[in-house]
């Protein structure tokens, strides 16, 4: 299985492969690039989506076969690709809460007590009952309080991404010590990341503070304190102030926080968001090669993620002529 997962990875559109793609210079070609027996003669409007729609196809069929190959039993992997699934509920709910009727088009996996997707695509979201029907019978029947008091979006997300690390660290417990202890030590600089932008966003985007969200960070053990989380929430953005914030934050996270502040003292949150999302990559992608084991699989999963991106970042560029960068 690992043997074949490397050979569909020399393929990915990651590294220097996306950066060959880079270089087409029109839909048309990378759409033939990409799906050579695609032969339906079809506009160049029509090709931006149907790039991002094949890819994102044969993503989850590469996803949804590793599961089949251990037939939806493993509880490490559901509980990872469990993040896919989480993505979709949270388009579901925000489409609902915006008040549109449709979606198309989600990240399909298979998972237990998951989404209907055949229902889901014949439904008026707009309609609470609805939105009812889909929840109640998953696993994500815990957000349907929220939905119907019509809490926060950002707040909803925020239970769906505690129930993703939940559901890992529970899954890890059945997992071999080795597999474990290199598992955990991963997902407890990704957890750290995800308490390190929540305070970011909650505070830049929704004017939060401390006292208001101190209770809904990620918890497990050996985390980055509260008392650090709070530093973020002093921020006033002026010149030469991140770098005393953020002095006692251990350097493998202050070094990248500290590139994303401007000389006036603003943070580029996007930017942030990217060496983060790169850096964990990194450390994923390194367990892949190296591993003849489950976390070979695990970080297969993981790395599907960007390449999807990449894929996005590429029609993109080409749909409003702007430089794409590697995920």
């Amino acid at each position: 299985v690992i043997a074949k997962l490397h050979g569909i990875h020399s393929k990915s559109i990651v590294g220097e492969n996306f950066r060959k793609l880079k270089q087409i210079p029109s839909i048309e070609k990378l759409h033939k690039e990409l799906f050579p027996a695609d032969l339906e003669p079809v506009s160049t409007k029509r090709l931006f989506s149907r790039v991002e729609k094949f890819f994102k196809e044969q993503i989850y069929r590469e996803i949804n076969n590793i599961s089949k190959f251990f037939d939806y039993r493993n509880d490490l992997i559901n509980a990872i690709i469990l993040g896919y699934e989480i993505d979709n509920v949270k388009i579901l709910i925000k489409s609902h809460l915006a008040g549109l009727k449709t979606v198309s088009n989600l990240f399909e996996v298979k998972i237990k007590k998951g989404l209907d997707y055949k229902l889901l695509y014949t439904l008026d979201l707009s309609d609470l009952r609805n939105i009812q029907r889909l929840l109640q019978n998953s696993q994500f029947k815990f957000t349907l309080a929220l939905v119907e008091q019509r809490h926060d979006v950002f707040k909803i997300e925020n239970e769906l991404d505690k129930f993703y690390y939940r559901n890992i660290l529970n899954a890890l417990k059945k997992s071999p010590e080795d597999d474990r202890a290199t598992l955990t030590k991963i997902l407890r600089e990704e957890m750290n990341w995800q308490n390190i932008m929540w305070a970011f966003r909650t505070k830049l985007y929704y004017s939060k503070n401390f006292a208001d969200i101190k209770d809904t960070f990620i918890k497990s053990e050996r985390l980055l304190t509260a008392d650090l989380l709070k530093r973020i929430f002093e921020l006033q953005f002026i010149p030469n102030e991140a770098s005393r914030i953020f002095k006692d934050f251990p350097d493998k996270y202050s070094n990248l926080i500290l590139k994303a502040f401007k000389e006036n003292g603003d943070v580029d949150l996007p930017v942030l968001e990217q060496m983060m999302a790169a850096y964990l990559a990194e450390l994923y992608m390194q367990y892949f090669f190296k591993s003849d084991n489950i976390l070979a699989i695990i970080s297969f999963i993981y790395i599907k993620k960007d390449e999807y991106t990449n894929v996005v970042k590429l029609v993109e560029s080409l749909r409003y002529n702007i430089k794409a960068e590697e995920s």
